[in-house]
């Protein structure tokens, strides 16, 4: 906790306690309920879909939030079924907010890998590929027995200047 971003104070939503919706809300700070402005998304599968469709309208992530102020973004995780997220925001992401208007693919890199090792490495592989723009972004990990999902916003976590991650529950 000393090297990086933390929070004794997590929670999932209510309303769905399963890994695509909770998933879902942290990525897009919205509760499940699409009636009452969540994102919809409620199944714990890929149903082929986007987080769009099952809530009626565009709904952005921090995906958005990032590459629209000209950051990187990532996605490394361990479940096929968070193929929603690419197809969410980069085959179907939005125009941009802010700035230049420079695509709608949110998503910079996404990689699956059912091996969580493999997965960390290759997060630290990409981390030290790029520590400048790194630095200047977080390397900001969800850790779970079998997912894990990095955001690059803002720097925190580093050894010898960059960021890292580890593949054990903190």
């Amino acid at each position: 906790m000393r090297e990086g971003a933390y929070t004794l104070n997590a929670r999932t939503v209510r309303e769905r306690t399963s890994t695509l919706p909770n998933h879902t809300a942290m990525l897009t700070g919205r509760r499940v309920d699409e009636k009452h402005g969540g994102h919809g998304y409620s199944d714990n599968f890929d149903d082929g879909g986007t987080v769009h469709g099952a809530a009626g309208h565009y709904v952005a992530s921090v995906f958005d939030v990032v590459h629209d102020h000209g950051g990187s973004t990532a996605l490394f995780a361990a479940k096929t079924k968070f193929m929603l997220y690419r197809r969410s925001w980069n085959t179907h992401g939005a125009p941009d907010q802010v700035g230049r208007n420079d695509g709608r693919a949110k998503i910079d890199r996404f990689t699956i890998d059912h091996n969580n090792n493999q997965l960390v490495s290759k997060l630290n592989d990409e981390l030290r590929r790029k520590p400048e723009s790194s630095r200047s972004c977080t390397s900001r990990c969800l850790t779970g027995s079998d997912t894990l999902m990095a955001s690059w916003v803002s720097s925190t976590s580093t050894r010898s200047g960059v960021p890292m991650c580890s593949s054990g529950a903190s």
